[in-house]
This record gives structure tokens, sequence and C-alpha cells, in this order.
């Protein structure tokens, strides 16, 4: 073989080990398992997500937080079933299940447009120990629904009355 090309493929073969040796595979130290982890809600509802946490490995907990598109802000959710229930701290292997959070869906949203967000919880360093993703579609009640075909068999039929005669 041409000796550059053995020297090319010398470079590209030791670029490639100190690439793939300098990455460290870094699990979570808290796994989250949201339930539900995709809501359809009624705009100006309340919708409730509760969670297991299962630790990797010995972890205290000092927060959560929880991040959304617009239009959702920081009022619309509340953190108070994280603060009042989950542990200070759990060892490996340990679990927890209960409320997290309440996420607001507020009432001028656009319908059936799918809003993804993802629920963090912090350890005692404030650094990230476990992520969940969830998503919220807003979608109308039922009884607007109802409503709004009730109205239109109602017109149909008129139209179909003054259409006879």
């Amino acid at each position: 073989m041409n000796r550059k090309l053995v020297k090319t493929l010398f470079l590209m073969v030791l670029m490639a080990v100190i690439t793939l040796s300098a990455s460290v595979a870094r699990a979570d130290t808290l796994n989250i398992a949201l339930s539900p982890s995709s809501v359809n809600a009624y705009p100006g509802t309340t919708v409730s997500f509760f969670a297991t946490l299962t630790a990797n490995a010995a972890v205290d907990l000092a927060g959560a937080d929880v991040s959304i598109s617009s239009p959702f802000t920081s009022a619309n959710y509340d953190l108070t079933g994280f603060f009042v229930g989950a542990p200070l701290s759990m060892n490996a292997g340990e679990t927890y299940s209960g409320l997290m959070f309440t996420l607001n869906i507020p009432v001028s949203i656009p319908l059936y447009v799918p809003y993804g967000g993802t629920f963090s919880i912090l350890d005692g360093s404030f650094n990230n120990a476990g992520t969940a993703n969830f998503v919220v579609t807003a979608v109308p009640e039922p009884a607007s629904m109802l409503l709004l075909g009730s109205g239109l068999t109602g017109l149909a039929g008129l139209i179909r009355r003054k259409r006879q005669k």
C-alpha cells in the first residue's frame, strides 16, 4: 500500500479511538416514569401528573422543574405535589410513587396542538438527576361539540324543509 495512505488510515483510527474513549456513558441517577405521559385535556382544566421514581444510585432530591413551550408559563404549573410528597433522599434501588405536579390548561390555548414538555428533578448539587418528557394537547369539551353538532343538524333540517316546499 501507499505509505501516505497508511499514515492517513493510522491517523483516522487514532482519532476515532481518542474520540470514542473520551465519551463517558452516563445514566441518570433517577429514572422517572410519568403517568400519564401524554394527555388530552379541555381548556380551563387542571391535569395532574403522577410519577414513579426509581433511584439508580443514592441521591438527595433538592428540587424539580417543569419546562413546556408557549403559551404555557410558570404560572400554569404547580410543583407542590413534588415538594410535599417526595422524599428528601433515596438509596439505590428505592422507588417512590406519587403526585409530581399539576398543569393548568389555559382557556385561550389553540386546540389540537401538541405541546411537549419536560419534568426534571435536581439533586443536592442542583444537577439534573433525571428527566421525563410529556405531551399536552388541548381538545374541545364534548358538550361544545354536541351543541355545535345539534345546531348544524337543525340548520340542515331547516334547509331541507324549505327545499321540499
